[in-house]
């Protein structure tokens, strides 16, 4: 199945938003957040992640996010994500983003550093304007 540029375009503007809904659930778990709410959520979002995936043929797309899914039901019902499984899924999410940090007003460098500070130990690929 050839893609024109434009149907490319829309998957991976869709797929993006899936991803983004699954990052921000993840990262409000990490702070706290019960599972509950969530879940359905992130199961949803890999869901038709795997549907757009299947549709548009991309076989090693849909069986990657299948095993995700299949995986993540093991959670249904349960308050919370195992610490160590969380953190894991997230060090890998902020591995695979490349982070833009700007810093307006940046007088002496001290925000900046911070920053820098603060991408280091997530260990996350990230880049300052200063």
């Amino acid at each position: 199945m050839n893609l024109s540029l434009e149907e490319q375009q829309e998957f991976k503007q869709e797929a993006n938003e899936l991803i983004e809904c699954m990052e921000s659930n993840f990262l409000e778990l990490e702070m706290g957040a019960d599972l509950g709410p969530r879940y359905d959520e992130i199961f949803r979002s890999l869901h038709n992640l795997k549907g757009t995936a299947s549709m548009m043929n991309f076989t090693s797309l849909k069986d990657l996010v299948h095993e995700m899914e299949t995986s993540f039901t093991s959670y249904k019902g349960q308050e919370k994500i195992d610490e160590e499984v969380l953190a894991r899924l997230i060090q890998e999410m902020l591995k695979e983003r490349h982070i833009r940090m700007w810093s307006a007003a940046c007088s002496t460098g001290q925000e900046a550093f911070s920053m820098c500070i603060a991408g280091l130990e997530e260990e996350a690929s990230f880049s300052i304007l200063a």
